[in-house]
């Protein structure tokens, strides 16, 4: 009863699994819907992706976004708030 696809594959298929081009990584540079869920909000420069288009970027300040701010953004900038649960995935 519980058989599956992986019971039907051969040993050598088993040992190519875990390479890395067989682990499906995000893409970094999508765009999501996030929601900060964070009380104390999060520091966050939006524009630090694009640094090289926009030209110096030291005089920038990162942004404070609070609770409850729903953001659009790459996903690069909120991996980490992610994994902190700082912030959920909308969509």
């Amino acid at each position: 009863m519980k058989r599956n696809v992986t019971d039907h594959l051969p040993k050598e298929v088993w040992k190519t699994l875990d390479e890395p081009e067989m682990i499906d990584h995000p893409d970094l540079d999508s765009f999501v819907f996030c929601k900060v869920v964070d009380r104390e909000g999060v520091l966050l420069d939006k524009y630090k992706d694009f640094s090289d288009e926009l030209g110096d970027d030291s005089d920038r300040i990162p942004e404070l976004y609070i609770e409850g701010s729903c953001l659009f953004l790459r996903y690069s900038l909120v991996r980490d708030l992610l994994s902190e649960g700082k912030v959920i995935l909308l969509m």
